[in-house]
């Protein structure tokens, strides 16, 4: 039987899903383009990704007035979605009920509606260690990933990390040395957290953010730090 489960919420045993739930995949947008007088159009192929709609169809299994306002108060919002027909994946999603509480009260019912942003990606990514020489970091997934990495500062001056070739650099003054530094290459930020707070130091970096092709790439460091620098490769699939 299908379920799902919802930032850590299972649909079992509350609700029993009426279809096989499949994530949907992902395609680059394409625009054609009609030219004066042309024979034919031109296709545009766009480098981005639409979102993706799915709707769950189940029937509440049980629908007292508690069991159904706790099935609400889980399934509404963004989160992560994990599918059980794809357990190692997580879908980043918004969820929201198509028909009223009181209506799913009821007819025992629920009809949900998931908007999925592009890409699933690795319930457990691969992580790994790089030094100051060449380190060969294998992305699984099917699309290039924008990676997260870690390390922490020892002394001020600069730090450059080298993916396939290009440098990203960041510039350490005294205030910096010793807090971990992320530099999260999906939202373009380098930050670092205290005290449950982000401060972003983007004003000491330069130079593009680092990415990862499918397949083989090839990663270093070169600065002063203590201990590794962490790369989470963040593998994700169309």
């Amino acid at each position: 039987m299908s379920f799902f489960v919802f930032n850590g919420w299972n649909s079992q045993p509350d609700l029993i899903i009426q279809r096989p739930l499949a994530r949907p995949s992902w395609a680059p947008d394409v625009t054609e383009i009609t030219r004066p007088g042309a024979p034919r159009k031109i296709m545009q192929v766009s480098k981005s990704y639409s979102n993706a709609d799915m709707t769950i169809d189940a029937v509440i299994a049980e629908a007292t007035p508690e069991t159904v306002r706790r099935i609400y108060q889980a399934l509404n919002g963004n989160g992560q979605l994990v599918l059980s027909s794809a357990p190692d994946e997580i879908l980043y999603a918004f969820i929201r009920p198509l028909v009223p509480e009181a209506v799913a009260l009821t007819m025992s019912v629920l009809a949900l509606t998931a908007t999925l942003q592009p890409f699933a990606y690795a319930a457990e990514p691969t992580v790994a260690t790089i030094g100051t020489a060449y380190t060969e970091i294998i992305d699984h997934g099917t699309v290039w990933s924008a990676p997260e990495i870690r390390f922490t500062p020892s002394a001020a001056g600069e730090v450059w990390i080298d993916c396939n070739g290009a440098k990203f650099y960041v510039t350490i003054p005294e205030e910096l040395v010793g807090k971990e530094i992320i530099v999260d290459s999906e939202v373009e930020v380098t930050y670092y957290e205290e005290n449950g707070v982000k401060t972003s130091v983007n004003q000491y970096t330069h130079n593009g953010y680092p990415l990862l092709h499918t397949g083989s790439n090839w990663i270093c460091y070169s600065g002063s730090i203590t201990g590794n620098m962490i790369v989470n490769v963040r593998e994700r699939w169309l």
